[in-house]
């Protein structure tokens, strides 16, 4: 009671002197002493939770003044077993005041020291984190019967001056029993950020690593300017192995890559500006070479010397592609229909689980896909095969187009853009087409001429002979008409003007007797 009354008799200017002081202290007691081991305790049990491994934590420190955690000791252990799967001597992240004002967070700087990972690739094909990342991957976006109006937006945040020092990944592929090592991983990034920096960034951009005892290194630029901070990373890949590095993908294929590599020569830069969105910007070459897909009987499916990107402009936060150029260079396409009428190349696409619902079309189906903006100043393909096989019928079809030529000038799919295109095709039997015009993608329309010359009725016989009472055994024609196309599914129409059929040496029989009941030398229709 003294002090109380002591306190109250005190002039007005010591009473908040005191309070300031009394404040600081409670302030510097539960910074210091009381929010590192309740944020150890939230920590380990909602991570132990939420991962299903248990998670370890060997202390928590906390500066209040400095806004900074340092966590010692970091380690989740690998599910089931007593053996770790990620560990880290020290991770220490300092925030940034301006957090509470910009509702996102905001860290100054962000510092892994030793992080170490442990991947094991099982017999059967699996990972000790597959459990993780099906979790993860199967979560239901939210919907608005969710009680949600619109899917959840992502949090403001600017990480800056990321670094990790000494890192280490060891994986062990059991089916092949060989274990691969990496080492000395050092990593710097100035900044991720999704909305403007405020932080200043001192940390250059790298990546270093030791892989299998071959050392790898990649160092970007960082460029300050007035107004942006310019960070670019030259890229240089040759000879990637994809088909190696595919057995470790933890998804399930339908498919099988025989062979294919990888080549990308370019510039990645990504740019934050004080007052606008941030860019993240490729410029450069992609190229796949001596692709070989088979099914997974071994059948072929596709067989590709060469698929080349020229990429003008990738912008990929604002989702739009400029391409200078596009070419399949002599593609190789096996297309087979079997007795049931599935296609073969349907296999390339992933199963539907069971109950799985099919996506809504409409205009809501169409908004969820439309922002992704494609533009190729050229899309070429020179000397194209394909070999078709329908055993749907009772009696099969084989044909082989070669070669098949298709070039597309000024490509778009934005709204109202036109493209000219040619197309090119000759059969086996020394049959043409040709179709030459323009077409948009949005809305869907096509306008243009086809040709076809020395078509012979006769080699389409399976998709009719069970619907007349007669054989075609002889005959060719030639056809050439202009063509109309627009809207799409039931809203599709198709118009045609200037037809014009020149019919030669036509015969037909009926099955069953020796002389033919039709014969036309020679027809001519406008």
């Amino acid at each position: 009671m003294e002090i109380l009354q002591t306190v109250r008799s005190l002039p007005r200017i010591q009473k908040v002197i005191l309070g300031v002081g009394v404040a600081l202290l409670l302030y510097t007691l539960v910074g210091f002493f009381a929010i590192p081991p309740i944020l150890k305790y939230f920590l380990t049990n909602k991570l132990t939770e939420t991962v299903h491994r248990e998670v370890g934590i060997d202390n928590v420190r906390v500066n209040p003044y400095a806004l900074s955690v340092r966590i010692n000791g970091f380690t989740i252990k690998k599910r089931d077993v007593p053996e770790p799967f990620l560990s880290i001597d020290e991770l220490y992240g300092n925030f940034q005041i301006l957090s509470l004002f910009k509702w996102g967070a905001i860290l100054k700087e962000i510092r892994l020291a030793t992080p170490k990972v442990w991947v094991n690739r099982d017999k059967d094909g699996s990972y000790n984190i597959s459990d993780l990342i099906e979790e993860f991957a199967s979560k239901p976006e939210s919907s608005p019967e969710d009680g949600k109006d619109s899917p959840a937006q992502t949090p403001n945040f600017s990480l800056n001056n990321i670094q990790i020092y000494n890192g280490s990944i060891d994986f062990f592929d059991g089916p092949k029993g060989i274990r691969h090592v990496v080492r000395e991983i050092n990593v710097n990034i100035p900044f991720l950020s999704n909305f403007l920096y405020y932080v200043d960034t001192y940390a250059q951009p790298v990546l270093e690593a030791n892989v299998n005892g071959t050392p790898v290194s990649f160092r970007g630029k960082t460029k300050p300017f007035k107004d942006s901070l310019e960070t670019s990373f030259d890229i240089d890949i040759r000879k990637f192995d994809i088909p190696y590095y595919l057995e470790y993908v933890p998804f399930q294929r339908n498919f099988d890559v025989r062979s294919s590599y990888l080549d990308t020569k370019g510039i990645i830069t990504y740019t934050q500006y004080k007052d606008r969105a941030p860019t993240l910007v490729f410029t450069g070459r992609v190229a796949f070479d001596t692709i070989d897909v088979r099914d997974l009987a071994g059948k072929p499916l596709l067989r590709l010397p060469l698929l080349e990107f020229s990429i003008a402009s990738a912008e990929l936060i604002s989702r739009k592609v400029r391409f200078s150029s596009i070419l399949l260079q002599s593609p190789e396409l096996h297309l087979e229909r079997n007795r049931k009428g599935r296609i073969n190349l349907a296999s390339l696409l992933p199963d539907r689980g069971v109950g799985e619902p099919e996506e809504k079309g409409g205009e809501e189906a169409e908004k969820k896909e439309a922002g992704v903006l494609i533009e190729a100043f050229t899309i070429r393909v020179d000397g194209g095969t394909i070999n078709f096989t329908d055993e749907s019928g009772a009696t099969p079809f084989r044909s082989t187009l070669t070669p098949v030529d298709l070039e597309v000038d000024h490509f778009s799919n934005a709204d109202q853009e036109k493209s000219a295109f040619m197309l090119s095709v000759t059969t086996e039997s020394k049959e043409t087409v040709r179709i030459d015009g323009d077409f948009t993608v949005s809305p869907p329309s096509s306008e243009g001429g086809v040709k076809l010359g020395k078509v012979r009725p006769a080699k389409y016989s399976p998709y009719f002979a069970e619907r007349v009472l007669f054989d075609v055994e002889d005959g060719v024609f030639d056809l050439s008409t202009r063509y109309t196309v627009s809207g799409s599914g039931q809203d599709r129409a198709i118009h045609l003007s200037g037809l014009k059929l020149a019919l030669r040496s036509l015969r037909l029989k009926k099955r069953g007797e020796k002389a033919d009941f039709l014969t036309i030398p020679a027809l001519d229709l406008q």
